[in-house]
């Protein structure tokens, strides 16, 4: 028995051969696509950059202020419009440093980053505070550096082509600045204050990346970031002057990065 089946099956493979047909194990396909995926060896650290640009979606709500009539008595209701955008646009560039571990067609990872941007929006009058305020009085929002530390998460689509999701924790750099030149508007005296806070927050975004040799990687990338709202009080030096509010801060980021992995 054990010589006719080893016959046979020598016969067989002859027979396959000489009309073009070889079969191929499961496993020996697995093996060659595995060693295709080695060859690009996605597992290790990297460091990069990206170039790109920053979409900073600002804005100021005003919610009390002061009585000029009795400035240490309560707050008032600010009047309608309350609020105004304060958008900008800002040329964004990014140092990166990650690992990735690579997994058959999966690959995984953790990424930080640091962001080099700074936008500002300006805009005359503040919100709420109709019929007082004049173009002279001017709110000011800008958006500094950033940063972000993410889990990546992906499948090989070819073996030198990664499809990704990521997100994590994020940072901003955010700064409001309310101006009151002259004694035309809003303020009974000159007034130029700043709030700078690092505002924590979350993004979310995917991409794709592409192995150009063993060692460099360029991607394409989107992030979506949300900072949240913050709190504060303008001018509170002078109680007739106060003007109280929410800032809030968010941004879409898109850029072309290459990596170099070691």
């Amino acid at each position: 028995m054990f010589e006719r089946v080893t016959l046979g099956t020598v016969l067989g493979a002859i027979l396959a051969t000489a009309v073009g047909i070889v079969p191929v194990e499961p496993a020996q396909a697995q093996r060659y696509q595995d060693r295709q995926y080695r060859a690009y060896g996605w597992t290790g650290f990297y460091f990069g950059g990206i170039i790109g640009a920053r979409y900073t979606d600002a804005k100021w709500a005003t919610s009390r202020l002061a009585d000029i009539n009795n400035p240490n008595g309560p707050l008032l209701a600010a009047s309608q419009p309350d609020s105004d955008q304060l958008d900008s646009r800002s040329f964004n560039g990014a140092l990166h440093a990650g690992y990735n571990w690579h997994a058959g067609s999966w690959v995984w990872g953790i990424e930080g980053d640091v962001g080099f941007a700074r936008s500002s929006k300006t805009i005359s009058g503040f919100p709420g505070t109709a019929p007082t305020t004049t173009p002279t009085d001017k709110l000011t929002a800008e958006a500094g550096h950033d940063g972000s530390v993410r889990l990546r998460a992906g499948v090989l689509l070819s073996p030198n082509t990664l499809w990704y999701a990521t997100g994590g924790l994020a940072f901003q750099d955010a700064t409001l600045t309310a101006a009151c030149p002259t004694l035309l508007g809003w303020c009974t005296v000159r007034h130029n204050e700043s709030v700078d806070k690092v505002l924590l927050g979350y993004t979310i975004g995917g991409g794709v990346e592409t192995a150009i040799t063993r060692n460099w990687l360029a991607r394409l990338e989107y992030r979506y970031s949300e900072f949240g709202k913050f709190d504060h009080t303008f001018f509170t030096g002078v109680p007739a002057d106060r003007l109280v509010g929410t800032g809030r801060f968010d941004s879409h980021k898109l850029g072309i990065g290459l990596s170099y992995k070691y």
